[in-house]
C-alpha cells in the first residue's frame, strides 16, 4: 500500500513538472512561485521519480512508463541538431562570437590567448576584473569596460548606455549597449548579466519568507528585461543585433520566452547536448545565451573548455547575408 501511494505521489508530481516543463501552463501552478525554477530540474531526476511507477500495480504501469519517459525526451533541454546549417559557412560572411561570465577569476593575458586561439571577433564577458582589458590595443585589439561588464572586439567599439539597478533599490550594472561597424553594416551589442536568486540574499526565517523571496526575484528580472526591451526599442531598430550574457535562468523558463522569445537562440538553432554553462555538481543549467536578430543566420554553436570560472564560455559561429552586406 505504502509502495502504491508513494507511486501515485511520483506520478502526480512528475506529470505536473513535465507539463509545466512543456509549456501547457496551468495557471494555479506555473503562477506558484516555487515553479519558477522547474527548468533546472535534471532529466534524471524526473527518470528516477517515473522509474518508481514499475514497482507498483498501476494497471498499464509499463505505458506509463514509456509514455512519461518519450515526454521527458520532448521537453528536456537537450539538443540534438544536425549539421545541415553548417553549409550557411561557406557562402555567408561569418562572425565568431562568445559569451563568458569570468566571475572575475581568468586572468587577462589567458582571455587574449584563448581569444585568439578560437579566432573571436567579439566577446561579451560578465563579472569582470576593474580595468579587465587595459591592454587591448597592445593586442590589436578593441574594447569597452563598464562596471563588471567588458566588450573586447576587432572592430572599433561606440557606446551607448549603460543600465544600473538603482531603479530596483539594487547596485551595480546588469546592461551595456555598444555598436561595432562591420562594412556597412553597424551591429549592436547588448552585454547582460541579469539578476541572480542569490543577489537578494538566502536566509529566511520562514517558508513563507522564502516563497516571498522569489516572488521579488522574478517581479526584479522582469523589471530588468524590460528596460533593456526598452533600450533596444529606442536605439537598434532595424540593425543587426546580438543580446548576450548570463541570464541566470533558461531559455525553457516562461520569462524568458515572454521577453526574449523574438531572437533566435543559437543554442537551440545548431547546439548539441544539454550546453550546461554554469558549473555544477549535479545540476546541468544553460543559463548564459546568445541572441541574434533575424538579420542574422546562425551556423554552430558550442560549449567551450573551462577556463577557471563557475561558468563555460558560450561560442557561436553567425552570418550576414550578402544582400546584406553589400547595403
Amino acid at each position: 500500500m505504502i509502495t502504491v501511494i508513494v507511486s501515485f505521489v511520483a506520478l502526480i508530481c512528475t506529470s505536473l513538472v513535465i507539463i509545466t516543463l512543456a509549456g501547457l501552463h496551468l495557471s494555479f501552478f506555473v503562477d506558484h512561485p516555487l515553479s519558477y525554477f522547474l527548468e533546472f530540474i535534471p532529466d534524471y531526476i524526473l527518470i528516477i521519480l517515473s522509474t518508481t511507477i514499475i514497482f507498483t500495480k498501476l494497471p498499464a504501469k509499463s505505458w506509463v512508463f514509456f509514455l512519461l519517459l518519450l515526454t521527458i525526451f520532448v521537453v528536456s533541454p537537450i539538443q540534438v541538431n544536425m549539421a545541415e546549417k553548417y553549409k550557411n559557412q561557406l557562402q555567408l560572411n561569418t562572425i565568431n562570437i562568445a559569451s563568458f561570465n569570468v566571475a572575475q577569476r581568468v586572468e587577462e593575458y589567458k582571455l587574449y590567448e584563448w581569444f585568439k586561439s578560437r579566432e573571436l571577433d567579439v566577446l561579451f564577458v560578465q563579472e569582470a576584473r576593474d580595468k579587465q582589458f587595459e591592454a587591448s590595443a597592445a593586442n590589436n585589439l578593441y574594447s569597452s569596460c563598464k562596471p563588471r561588464l567588458c566588450i573586447l572586439s576587432r572592430y572599433p567599439i561606440t557606446d551607448y548606455e549603460v543600465i544600473d539597478r538603482r531603479a530596483l533599490g539594487g547596485w551595480g550594472l546588469f546592461a551595456s549597449l555598444h555598436s561595432i561597424k562591420m562594412g556597412k553594416n553597424e551591429i549592436f551589442l547588448m552585454n547582460t548579466h541579469f539578476a541572480s536568486i542569490s543577489n537578494f540574499g538566502y536566509e529566511f526565517s520562514s517558508f513563507d519568507g522564502f516563497l516571498s523571496k522569489i516572488s521579488l526575484f522574478r517581479e526584479s528580472k522582469a523589471i530588468e528585461f524590460g528596460l533593456v526591451k526598452s533600450t533596444l526599442r529606442n536605439y537598434v531598430h532595424s540593425n543587426p543585433l546580438i543580446v548576450a550574457g548570463d541570464f541566470n535562468i533558461t531559455d525553457r523558463n516562461p520569462q524568458y520566452r515572454e521577453y526574449w522569445g523574438e531572437f533566435e537562440n543559437l543554442f537551440l538553432e545548431t547546439g548539441l547536448g544539454y550546453g550546461s554553462t554554469r558549473i555544477h555538481s549535479w545540476l546541468t543549467p544553460r543559463i548564459d545565451h546568445l541572441l541574434i536578430s533575424k538579420a542574422f543566420k546562425t551556423n554552430r554553436t558550442w560549449i567551450d573548455s573551462n577556463l577557471g570560472s563557475d561558468h563555460l564560455p558560450i561560442i557561436g559561429n553567425i552570418s550576414l547575408p550578402e544582400e546584406r552586406q553589400n547595403d
